[in-house]
């Protein structure tokens, strides 16, 4: 059975997710809602915005080199070990990108394009905690919905 849930919706660029009730969300930013259990070093952040991309690729694509420009810059690493599509629910559909981040952690980027706004689902954590978290982050995700 899974533990309870809360939904958190965003009032100004009208998506949903919902997150496991013992986590905490930071939404005083709400370009990028934070949700986290900082006891276990889990953080999903929900980038939102005006992009002017137009298709969910070239999105994926841009604001992937500009991730491994600034762990370039910073002398870390950033290494995508897998991408493919996902499907969400009310036909959203986007690319799921799998990465190493920095030393020891790792990440999960969801990117999705609707109405000339981009969203970003970022999970992470270290490497060490990935196996235990990831079924919270996989159940995070797959509830993103956007509102009309």
């Amino acid at each position: 059975v899974a533990p309870a849930e809360r939904l958190y919706t965003n009032p100004v660029y009208r998506w949903s997710i919902s997150y496991p009730s013992s986590w905490t969300v930071d939404s005083g930013d709400l370009s990028f809602v934070r949700i986290a259990l900082s006891a276990d070093n889990a953080l999903c952040g929900v980038h939102s915005g005006a992009v002017p991309f137009k298709t969910v690729d070239e999105f994926t694509d841009t604001t992937l080199a500009n991730n491994e420009r600034y762990f370039r810059d910073r002398g870390q690493v950033f290494v995508i070990s897998a991408r493919r599509q996902i499907s969400l629910p009310n036909d959203i559909i986007g690319n799921d990108v799998l990465t190493g981040i920095g030393a020891g952690g790792k990440s999960r980027r969801v990117y999705i394009l609707a109405d000339g706004r981009g969203f970003m689902i970022d999970c992470e954590t270290y490497v060490k905690d990935w196996d235990r978290l990831e079924p919270f982050y996989d159940r995070i995700v797959r509830s993103f919905t956007l509102g009309k």
